[in-house]
């Protein structure tokens, strides 16, 4: 579509509105709808906070508030304004997961490839290609998202393990007796549409959320094409005032395109599809004396890469995760907390090398099949891991001072802890948690120290068999990485008028496994690579007013060696959303990356990134009309216009990759 062409029709729309609505204020509920009240309030841009827990550990969280406000279409797209967090991508819609096409990254962390320092979650449960030991982001759909918690160093008494920093999805339910139901159009630039249909309720004890989405487009470069499909629902039972059990499942249905390097077609590395199946059974307890839960878990994945670099070779990986979580706080004695738990994570894996002639495409509706040939040339045969990790901490809270209900008195909570690791292949491995938090009004101060550990996957093993089987079985001789995490920092919160927010941090890593020597044929791994990540983060959000909320963050890191990946010096972000005249609402946001190397981080003894990409500008924005239809007085609907790009500034995420110019999503969203 015509970019110019599009404004100008998306204006239109929104200068007809007025005469299909009544005169009613907006409010973004607080639950897990959006409703039409006197009040008018908008959400917090970019994130909806900082938060620190009582054994020091501080997590960001971005709701779907802030994913509507962005019009984010996938993961990446919801994270990569929050301070902190990088990105890469090749497509409009859809993550390459072959090579950099899709990844987010968190303060240098999860560049490793294959292999990875960040885990991925959904409802506190695994959800990552266990094959190769790395997230595929197409893997996790943004829609089930209540919330998207980000865990931005090691916290051994947290909710994951074996991983050094962490991105948990949160699902969607209604907690208000009633019914909600609200679907979501939109189509813009690049033959791009988007849809989403959404249904819950809540009758007495039980509850349940359902959901489906469709996104496609034809990409700003040719052979830029990418889907997400995703299917999720969740429901809840309440057993008696302290029990309650839930189910949680999500289905994506993905693939994408590789453009290529500018001008050079033949340097593809063909198609990229997922599919990705998770289920979680919770069962969680809340007594007066403490509460918990016991989670079990599964789930089954696909990675199929097709005409892989050019060729006709095809890398087709199966993966099966599954496991349990218990987890459980008891509170014996005035304001002191033992916390006790345990995780139980089984890794599983199968590959098949092919060298298909040919591979065909079949297209059956608006869906699209990769019909295979299958010649197998070699098989990586089912292989299963496995780790269990308990771990217990203690913390105890002085004075009477509250963050969130008493901001005149003080308080103290020392804290400490220690996860133990135990692996089916490798050495066992503990991890402590020290902290202090003091608050003191609305000032409160932060400092840990952590060790994260991060063992080597199933992909060490598949290189050794059927990538380098020149590795041999060295592999057996290698054990977890290790990093000790420090972190201080501190927060100020004025009333609910503005909060800043400062943090330093450090990571020291070693024990980093990689294949040697660094030029021939590797002759095995070993643990013999450092680094080092230090910087300092802070963001302040003000609301001057009920209709206005101002967001800035920004991120300095510095790495050593230099040429850590997705590993910008300085990031910048900034966001603004405003509701005037009733009906009309600006979600604006900008962003500010500096110059970066790029491409994942090589396993391979004194080997570093040379390819860099420029600095570069984003801004977007979302104009929306909120109104009412005259006759359903309880349906609410926005239209809206989504500018991505609006300086059309020129900037990538690879050497030869051109991101999309300007860009425009027209759409219409109905909730009853």
């Amino acid at each position: 579509m015509n970019t110019r062409l599009a404004v100008v029709l998306a204006l239109l729309v929104l200068t007809v509105c007025p005469g299909l609505a009544s005169a009613q204020d907006t409010q973004k509920d607080k639950g897990s709808e959006v409703t039409m009240e006197e009040v008018k309030v908008v959400a917090p841009p970019i994130i909806e906070g900082n938060q620190v827990d009582r054994y020091a550990g501080q997590t960001t969280t971005v709701t779907k508030e802030q994913v509507s406000d962005m019009n984010a279409p996938d993961m990446t797209s919801a994270l990569r304004r929050t301070p902190g967090v990088t990105m890469s991508r090749y497509n409009v819609i859809g993550s390459y997961g072959g090579a950099e096409g899709g990844g987010v990254f968190v303060r240098g962390m999860g560049t490793s490839r294959p292999g990875s320092e960040l885990m991925t979650q959904v409802d506190g449960a695994p959800a990552y290609m266990g094959l190769w030991n790395h997230p595929l982001i197409d893997f996790l759909s943004v829609d089930p998202a209540y919330s998207i918690r980000i865990y931005k160093g090691a916290q051994p008494l947290s909710s994951f393990n074996n991983a050094f920093v962490a991105l948990d999805v949160t699902p969607k339910r209604v907690e208000k007796e009633g019914f909600f139901t609200k679907g979501t159009g939109q189509y813009g630039s690049f033959n791009t549409w988007m849809q989403t249909a959404e249904h819950g309720g809540k009758v007495g004890d039980f509850d349940y959320y359902v959901g489906q989405s469709f996104r496609s487009s034809d990409g700003h470069r040719p052979n830029s094409d990418g889907r997400l499909a995703a299917y999720y629902g969740l429901a809840g039972y309440k057993l008696n005032d302290n029990l309650e059990v839930t189910g949680t499942i999500l289905h994506t249905d993905n693939y994408a395109n590789d453009p290529g390097p500018e001008g050079q077609p033949q340097n593809r590395s063909g198609l990229y599809t997922t599919q990705f199946t998770h289920g979680v059974v919770t069962l969680a307890d809340n007594f007066e004396w403490g509460k918990g839960h016991l989670k079990l878990y599964a789930n089954s994945g696909t990675g199929y890469w097709y005409n892989q670099t050019g060729t006709a070779n095809d890398t087709l990986s199966d993966s099966v995760l599954y496991g349990g979580r218990l987890r459980h706080t008891f509170n014996f004695w005035k304001g002191g907390e033992i916390l006790a738990g345990a995780d139980l994570d089984f890794m599983s894996g199968h590959a098949t090398f092919t060298n298909d002639l040919t591979v065909r495409l079949a297209r059956l509706g608006a869906l699209t099949y990769p019909v295979i040939a299958n010649n197998p040339q070699a098989e990586f045969p089912w292989r299963t891991w496995s780790i269990f990790t308990p771990y217990m901490g203690v913390s105890q809270k002085f004075g009477e001072g509250d963050k969130d209900k008493n901001r005149d008195d003080w308080y103290i909570i020392p804290s400490g802890g220690v996860r133990l690791y135990t692996h089916s292949e490798f050495p066992t491995e503990w991890s402590p948690q020290a902290g202090l938090v003091l608050g003191w009004k609305g000032l409160e101060v932060h400092g840990s120290y952590s060790r994260g550990v991060s063992y080597p996957g199933l992909n060490v093993a598949i290189f050794s068999a059927n990538v380098i089987p020149a590795l041999g079985q060295r592999w057996r001789d290698l054990k977890a990485e290790v990093t000790n995490h420090f972190e201080a920092g501190a927060s100020y919160a004025y009333e609910d008028k503005a909060k800043l927010d400062v943090t330093f941090y450090s990571d020291h890593g070693t024990n980093r496994y990689v294949m040697y020597p660094a030029t021939g044929a590797p002759q095995g791994f070993a643990n013999i690579a450092n680094f080092t990540l230090q910087g300092v983060e802070s963001t302040i959000t003000v609301t001057p007013m009920k209709n206005l909320s101002l967001f800035a963050g920004m991120n300095f890191l510095n790495t050593d060696p230099d040429s850590m990946p997705y590993s910008p010096k300085w990031t910048l972000s900034f966001g603004a959303n405003y509701l005037f005249l009733d009906h009309f609402k600006i979600s604006a946001d900008a962003q500010y990356v500096d110059q970066q190397y790029v491409l994942s981080q090589a396993r391979r003894l004194n080997t570093y990134n040379t390819s860099k990409v420029d600095a570069f500008w984003l801004v977007n924005a979302k104009f929306s009309y909120l109104f009412q239809f005259e006759t359903w007085k309880k349906t609410d609907a926005e239209v809206f216009v989504a500018v991505n790009n609006i300086t059309n500034s020129f900037y990538k995420y690879r050497p030869g990759y051109p991101m999309p110019p300007t860009s425009v999503m027209g759409g219409l969203s109905v909730s009853f």
